[in-house]
């Protein structure tokens, strides 16, 4: 037996594991996978049509669980998948003009001690996810952490002419795939240009008025006989317009194709020195040189214009307009309600005070080339990280509800008076399979190989980088420059740098099983450490600076 005053001492010297670590992060945190979901149909009933309202719901017994898994569909025969899933149902429960309608079945994944879960007979292995809180930003692109859609925003370089003496400008124009829904593009219907962050502010407010909320700028527009240094003196105006393009891309359309013949003015006082006029005006052109073809490509205070070139971009031009444009309203129309309550505290945590989409908007293209820069800059730490299973997790389960939401915009707006059978109808789109998108897509979810293993020596230790939670995503090329292999100092807190593997010689796919997390489990830096890690990093850069 261990004397006790041996036993004191390895205790006061061997740090303590963290246990909810220790014992799976994934398995304590998903307790509140069925609060989560909850909050989710909470936010969505805010916006519901009048008379729809979100009652609660209840956990369901195994008799009516097996009832709904059995039920009869179509004309198919009853069907009982008996393969081992660790999945539980929950009844969700909506109340349209005072009568309650059908429940809403879901199933939802129960994670075991070790972040164990079986699917389909089969045992997987779950991992937290490393992820900056809402806005993530790599050496290319910033990521996007929204509830309802988690889009990347890239820049693409895009030049334009002024009559400014060094003869234009090169700005980066800042584009997303903001639609989260599929758009069906044959290659002869596709027009070769990104949907831009600028392209939605137009679609949002139109010319004029984005340029005056986005850039604090009077903007005038018009051809060359309205837009020319007789009516607009360079001394007082700076003038603006796109640079020719080829036909190259556009089908059908190619012999169509010609020179934009928009041009803008600004004054000078209020275009100098101002990059988001800049922006926007790269913004402008980087649409409009692309719908040249377009009878009415130059009515850029129509927000009708904008939303039907911003459908053609999205789903092709051999769709009807009518159709097209019904879908963008509806797209445009829920965009309003991707900043709730909780994305509003998250960002205020970051110091964004971001009531609505077209703020962050205004906040990405403002700062996404600093943030790069900066990035580049600031390494790889991994101090203000957070673990997060949550929203990765649960993401199929919480993307068909806001579908169900899409979709009940859809048809609310085709019948005003919105019948009991529509609703129902739309309901049925929810599939309670949903969940087994868990082992297709997620790339935090991977087939255990150790079962009988030590967890803490593999298990509830690997965490998975946010880059890599899609499974057959497409990859760039991984060199052994690449930013995600640089080591940083926080590396030796945070993550196991005794044990790198293959894919990750610097050890960021496994967490310390020390480290000190707070409530939303963002990594707390170990203040004892500090005046170590700062002056190994300060070490680590003054020697990297010798080469440059």
């Amino acid at each position: 037996m261990i004397h006790p005053e041996l036993k004191r001492f390895i205790e006061d010297r061997i740090p303590a594991f963290n246990p909810e670590i220790a014992e799976g992060l994934v398995y304590h945190q998903s307790k509140k996978g069925e609060e989560w979901i909850e909050s989710i149909w909470r936010i969505v009933a805010q916006v519901f049509p009048q008379g729809l309202e979100y009652v609660g719901c209840t956990r369901c017994p195994p008799l009516e669980e097996v009832a709904q898994l059995s039920r009869k569909r179509s004309t198919a025969p009853s069907q009982l998948d008996l393969a081992q899933s660790d999945f539980y149902m929950v009844a969700y429960q909506l109340r349209y003009r005072g009568e309650n309608l059908p429940p809403i079945y879901m199933r939802l994944p129960y994670f075991r001690r070790g972040n164990h879960i079986t699917i389909s007979d089969s045992d997987y292995l779950a991992t937290p996810v490393v992820a900056d809180p809402i806005i993530s930003v790599e050496s290319h692109k910033v990521f996007i952490r929204l509830i309802q859609i988690k889009p990347s925003v890239m820049r693409e370089a895009y030049y334009y002419h002024t009559n400014l003496p060094n003869g234009g400008e090169s700005v980066n124009v800042a584009h997303s795939r903001i639609w989260n829904g599929d758009t069906a593009l044959r290659a002869a219907d596709a027009i070769p240009a990104k949907t831009t962050i600028a392209h939605y502010v137009f679609a949002k407010y139109g010319c004029t008025q984005a340029f005056r909320l986005f850039a604090q700028v009077d903007v005038h527009y018009g051809t060359v006989d309205k837009i020319n240094e007789t009516n607009y003196p360079s001394s007082d105006w700076v003038i603006c317009w796109a640079p020719a393009i080829t036909g190259a891309g556009y089908g059908t359309k190619r012999k169509f194709v010609k020179p934009c013949e928009l041009r803008i003015a600004i004054p000078r006082a209020q275009y100098e020195g101002n990059a988001m006029a800049k922006y926007m005006a790269a913004g402008l052109f980087y649409v409009l040189s692309h719908f040249t073809y377009r009878q009415h490509y130059m009515e850029v205070d129509s927000i009708y214009t904008w939303r039907v070139m911003l459908g053609i971009l999205l789903f092709g031009q051999g769709r009807h307009e009518g159709a097209l444009i019904d879908d963008i309203d509806v797209h445009i129309s829920s965009m309003d309600r991707y900043i709730d309550r909780v994305v509003q505290a998250k960002l205020a945590e970051q110091g964004y005070q971001i009531t609505d989409i077209y703020q962050l908007f205004y906040l990405i293209m403002s700062n996404i080339d600093q943030w790069i820069i900066a990035q580049d800059q600031r390494g790889n730490s991994r101090y203000g990280k957070e673990l997060n299973v949550l929203y990765y997790l649960y993401y199929d389960i919480t993307a068909a509800i806001f579908k169900f939401y899409f979709e009940l915009l859809k048809v609310h707006k085709k019948s005003p008076d919105l019948p009991a059978a529509k609703i129902i109808e739309v309901m049925s789109s929810i599939r309670s399979a949903v969940v087994f998108e868990l082992k297709k897509k997620h790339g935090e979810i991977q087939v255990a190989d150790g079962v009988g293993g030590v967890m803490t020596l593999k298990a509830t230790v690997t965490v998975t980088p946010q880059s890599e939670t899609t499974k057959g995503a497409p990859r760039s090329r991984v060199t052994l420059d690449s930013p995600q292999f640089v080591f940083d100092p926080s590396h030796a807190e945070v993550n196991h740098v005794v044990g790198p593997t293959k894919a990750s010689p610097s050890g960021v796919t496994r967490i310390n099983l020390c480290v000190t997390m707070d409530e939303s489990g963002r990594v707390i830096p170990n203040p004892d450490w500090a005046p170590l890690i700062n002056a190994c990093r300060s070490m680590m850069i003054g020697e990297y600076n010798q080469f440059f």
